[in-house]
């Protein structure tokens, strides 16, 4: 004889997908807002390289600065005022990092690009309430590639 399910254990199953399907929807969210995001790498090869083309484009100097008010890196220069948003929680700092010849990092209040693509030896320091990132931008082709402890040495 065949025993077929009670309407309680039909009920209970259901009551269970539902519950692990809204676990999993809201984990996908969260995840895929995530994903979304820009990392703070990827925003500043974006300015530094936006920056650089436009002096090279405009053969003018284009000043890249934090705004902190607008929570946005600003780029300016004749005829030029465009913004990069910032990753919310973030803040940037730029500065000379300590060499041979600087005992400690000096702060600079923006990085300057030349008509020629070079830009003013600095880096770029990215600070949240979790942790503090540093990229260097060569001064020459305008990349950016992390900048470690250990290299700084």
């Amino acid at each position: 004889m065949r025993r077929a399910f009670t309407l309680t254990e039909v009920l209970l199953v259901i009551a269970l997908i539902g519950a692990v399907g809204g676990v999993l929807l809201v984990g996908a969210g969260d995840f895929y807002e995530t994903a979304a995001r820009p990392s703070v790498r990827e925003v500043s090869d974006r300015a530094v390289g936006r920056a650089r083309v436009l002096a090279i484009e405009r053969a003018a100097k284009i000043r890249l600065r934090f705004d902190a008010e607008a929570h946005v890196l600003r780029l300016r220069g004749t005829g030029i005022d465009e913004e990069e948003p910032v990753p919310s929680g973030w803040t940037v700092r730029f500065y000379l990092p300590a060499d041979e010849s600087l005992t400690r990092d000096k702060t600079l209040e923006c990085l300057e690009f030349h008509p020629d693509g070079g830009v003013s030896p600095a880096a770029i320091e990215w600070v949240s309430e979790r942790a503090t990132t540093r990229y260097r931008v060569e001064p020459f082709s305008g990349s950016v590639a992390p900048d470690t402890a250990e290299e700084r040495r």
